[in-house]
């Protein structure tokens, strides 16, 4: 099953190609992508926005794989609440992949449960996706939503979503913004915080 865009044609447009142009005159902004270990970009609609986000996407070399934690605005769906394996992302720009092997590691950690309901209405990890696309055609993603959280379930996901991402065969970086999206590397299996009004993503890559 596919997640369809929800907020498409309100917090950017949903003509394609005119989706395209914006996207491009974004992420026009830098001469050059480069490795980092981190990224703080917003999730609003694109009007309020997206040049701010663009500019950040426009320095980063986007992993294939990217495991994506948002913020549950909406109150629906589990805590920790990720879209299942074998299916996609839509956007107006085409589909995004779930990655089966990202996400079936991070079922495996504590507290995280399979879970479509807080997704489908939330707009805080749509927005970013045609960010993705754009950067990266062939991206894949694992998509996690988080509700409130205490402290302990918060590090319990950050050891998850670090074992998942940094293998001893592996680089990896992770993602993580406040109410925006971001990335940072995971050494040593750090941990990561999260809750309702913090959102972030996890980049692994197995190829660059």
């Amino acid at each position: 099953m596919d997640r369809e865009p929800a907020v498409a044609g309100r917090f950017y447009t949903d003509e394609p190609e005119a989706l395209a142009r914006e996207l491009d005159g974004f992420l026009a902004v830098a001469a050059g992508r480069m490795a980092t270990k981190g990224i703080v970009a917003p999730h609003a609609g694109y009007v309020y926005s997206g040049a701010i986000a663009g500019a950040v996407y426009a320095r980063v070399a986007v992993p294939r794989q990217v495991i994506v934690l948002v913020p549950n605005h909406t109150g629906l769906g589990r805590p920790a609440a990720l879209w299942p394996a074998g299916g996609g992302w839509r956007t107006p720009l085409g589909r995004v992949p779930v990655s089966a092997a990202l996400t079936e590691a991070l079922a495996a950690g504590p507290g995280v449960e399979i879970d479509r309901a807080a997704h489908l209405r939330e707009h805080s990890l749509e927005v970013h996706l045609p960010f993705l696309q754009r950067s990266r055609p062939d991206v894949e993603i694992a998509a996690l939503c988080l509700g409130p959280l205490d402290v302990s379930a918060c590090e319990a996901i950050g050891r998850t979503v670090a074992a998942t991402t940094s293998p001893p065969t592996r680089p990896a970086r992770r993602t993580a913004s406040p109410s925006t999206g971001s990335w940072r590397s995971i050494r040593r299996g750090s941990t990561g915080q999260c809750g309702a009004r913090r959102s972030a993503c996890a980049a692994s890559s197995r190829r660059p």
